[in-house]
Parts: C-alpha cells; structure tokens; sequence
C-alpha cells in the first residue's frame, strides 16, 4: 500500500481521476512567457506566472466552438473538486503517520493538490480572466466586438466613432448581462428551496433546519435533498443552505434590456456588410456563453452560494496543517541542513510557500521517505492499465 493508500484513498478512486484526465505536473518554476492578470500583485506572481497556457490547437478550437470552452471549464473543475473531496477525506486519516511518513504523505498530497489546481482550474479559470487578451478566446472574440463596432461607426459616418464604438461595445455586453447561468442547479435549488421554506414554515423549524429536523418532517423532501446533493457533489447540509440563499434570487425576474441598447446595436448592425453580421452574431453569442459558464462556476465552485463552504480551499489547507506539523516534528522529518528554509517557507502560508516546498520536494525527505513519496506520485501518473 502507498502511503495515501493507508489514508483512505483506493487505487479504484486514483483510476477514476486519472480516467477524468487529471494531470500531476505542478509547475514549481515561472513560465518566460505568461499573460499577466489585472489582479493584485500576489495573483499576478503566483497564479499567473505558473498557469499553462493553452495550446494552439486548444485556442483555435476555443475561438471557433465556444461551447467546447464552457464544456471542457465545467469538466475540469470537476475534476478538481473531485481531486479535492478526495484529499480533504485522507487528510482526516493521518493520525497513525509520523516522522518521516507523515511529511512524505503531505508533499505528495499538495503536490497532487497543486496539480489539479493549475492543470483543472487556474488554466481554463484564467481565460475568462484576461478578457482583453488575443491570446485568450475571450479576449479574442471581445476585441473582434470591439473592431466590429468601429468599422459600423465609419460606415455610418459617425463623428467621434471610437467612443461610440467603445459605448456599442459595452451596450453589446450589456445586452447579455442579464443572461440566466446555473439553470440546473439553479432550477433544483429554487424548488427545493421552496420546499424547505413551506416545511420550516409550517413546521416550525428553525433557518436554516438541520438534515436530521427536515428527515424528520418530510421524508419525502429529506430523499430529494440527499438524491439532488450527491447530483451535485455537495453533502445535504450544503445543499439545504444554498437552496435557501437561491431561493429569492430565482424568483427574481431577470432585468429587461433597455430601449437604448437595442437601438444601439440596430446601428450597430446597420454599419456592417452581411458577412459582418454573421461574425458581429458569433462574436456576441460567444460572449453570452462565456458570461453563462463565468456564472455557474461561481456558483458551483467559487463558494457564492456557500460563502462557508469551499473545499477548493480546505483541501490545500488541510494538508498544510498536516505538512506544518510534520516540519515543525522530530524523528524522521525535515533533514537540520534544510530546516530553516523549510520552516520560512511554512509560515509564509499555503498561497505563498507551497511552490517554494514542491521545488524542494524529496530533498526534504531521507532516502526511506523518498521512495515513499515517489511511490506514490507514480500511482497517479496514467498507465496502461489505467487505460
């Protein structure tokens, strides 16, 4: 058994990630070329220098099928958030680790932690980010917006026809803004929510109810819950606090668009030869897509509707308290040469020191210790027999 193995985690549930496509290649050095976020500082040097672009073939794809962005967006992050519910669950099982074992146990779980986070969530997250980028498909199809709008404000022989191309653009965005994200969850959350307020209602219940109290009163109900949380990778706890945050909100009807930007982009079309149209059309919808798929991943994985709850983040924090306890440990641990280092390095947080601890990796380890680590970082690369 590897080590993560005596932690609780199967060979059966490393197969399946690695059937999702997770990838264990955690970037420790800054890519030379890199596209800079308009983030603070701390985003910037620690997520945007170590977030892999995507291909080419991936850009042009994306560019072309906007829909396959969104789709392959939402897949990755589950990948991550499965990762993560994986390694949240072997955190809790350390307690018969020590010394040497337990920091093995630690690097290789942040390792596959930071993997996931880079490989599943930063590299596509980071797309919607850099809207105003060509090297992004959002930035691709929002500066095509952009050109087609000034080009209308020159066939239409209009004065000052860059601000009126930079307000066209911003009326063209603002005529998605209003777009419903999230349908499905959305959808499950708004009746159940509903639900849960006419029991809490009628039975007295206190808001938000405990699982045990709606079991109680409406069996029914408590089986929609659990069967719609385990949909949705979420415990029934989870799933009863966000239904009750949506609840208001989807009943919420969505704004009307305003007279004033219809007419806009009716110039707008007005300006622009056929073939225009047809490009002014995809660039539009592409945006619309990209505004829907920015949405739900806030809902599903950004923690909007669980501001408690985000096991993106437990999950790294976990095994930095496990990590923090194995370096500042005896018997086995961290060699006296690297102590020092290792020790600044942990207390600068998880954000700010885990690249640091994955470039040292092994050599904080004794030899022993080393074969355990990369025992068990093999048994997460894809094999044959995974496949």
């Amino acid at each position: 058994m590897t080590i993560l193995d005596t932690c609780g985690v199967s060979d059966a549930e490393v197969r399946l990630l690695l059937l999702q496509g997770l990838q264990i290649t955690a970037n420790t050095t800054p890519f030379s070329d890199y596209l800079i976020s308009r983030s603070d500082d701390f985003v910037v040097q620690n997520m945007d220098a170590y977030t892999p672009l995507l291909t080419e073939d991936e850009f042009r794809s994306y560019v072309d099928r906007p829909q396959r962005f969104c789709s392959d967006l939402l897949n990755n992050l589950d990948t991550f958030n499965t990762t993560c519910m994986v390694l949240i669950r072997a955190s809790r099982n350390t307690r018969h680790l020590a010394g040497g074992d337990l920091l093995a146990s630690a690097l290789a779980a942040l390792m596959i932690y930071q993997s996931a986070l880079d490989n599943h969530y930063y590299k596509y997250d980071a797309q919607i980010e850099f809207d105003d980028s060509p090297r992004s498909p959002v930035g691709h199809h929002w500066l095509e917006l952009q050109r087609l709008c000034l080009v209308a404000a020159q066939q239409l022989g209009i004065s000052d026809g860059e601000r009126w191309a930079q307000g066209a653009s911003l009326a063209a965005l603002q005529s998605i803004s209003g777009s419903t994200a999230t349908r499905e969850f959305s959808q499950t959350c708004g009746e159940l929510g509903v639900r849960i307020s006419r029991v809490c209602s009628t039975r007295q219940l206190s808001t938000p109810p405990s699982v045990a109290a709606l079991r109680t009163a409406d069996a029914e109900l408590f089986r929609d819950i659990r069967r719609s949380a385990q949909r949705f990778r979420l415990t029934a706890r989870e799933l009863v606090e966000a239904s009750l945050r949506l609840v208001s909100v989807a009943n919420q009807p969505a704004p009307s668009q305003a007279p004033a930007v219809a007419e806009i982009l009716a110039d707008v079309r007005r300006g622009l030869s056929d073939g225009q149209r047809v490009d002014f059309a995809a660039s539009l919808r592409a945006l619309r897509l990209f505004s829907e798929v920015q949405q739900e991943e806030a809902f599903r994985f950004k923690g909007i509707l669980l501001p408690t709850t985000n096991r993106n983040v437990e999950a790294g924090d976990r095994w930095w308290g496990v990590l923090k306890r194995a370096v500042g440990g005896t018997g086995g641990g961290v060699p006296e040469s690297l102590r020092d280092r290792a020790l600044t390095l942990v207390k600068a947080g998880l954000s700010n020191g885990i690249r640091g601890l994955l470039a040292l990796g092994p050599a904080l380890l004794t030899t022993d210790s080393q074969e355990t680590y990369h025992a068990e970082i093999r048994r997460w690369m894809p094999s044959p027999e995974v496949w």
